[in-house]
């Protein structure tokens, strides 16, 4: 097999990296809000995995949006207030 003749000088592409902020927030936001105050990150997670997937970064996006759900079912303030949500839709509130 033979070489070009610039073999050894032409410098390698570089391939981009496409590493998105938003998702890179879903995740962040979406373990704080497991690990921490979950009323505060849950909803932010949330928002930033959608900017994500509208951003066509899917997979930042689905990652965020499971740390969501994930940090959604480990917030007992979070579930009471769903809760309390449904009871008043339900039963009839002002």
């Amino acid at each position: 097999m033979t070489k070009p003749d610039d073999w050894p000088t032409r410098p390698r592409e570089r391939v981009p990296r496409e590493i998105s902020l938003s998702g890179l927030l879903a995740i962040g936001f979406g373990f704080a809000g497991i690990f921490s105050f979950g009323p505060v990150f849950v909803p932010l997670a949330l928002l930033f995995s959608l900017v994500a997937f509208l951003r066509r970064r899917p997979a930042w996006g689905a990652a965020g949006l499971v740390l969501t759900i994930v940090g959604l079912f480990s917030s007992p303030l979070l579930l009471a207030m769903l809760g309390l949500g449904w009871l008043i839709v339900r039963f009839g509130g002002a």
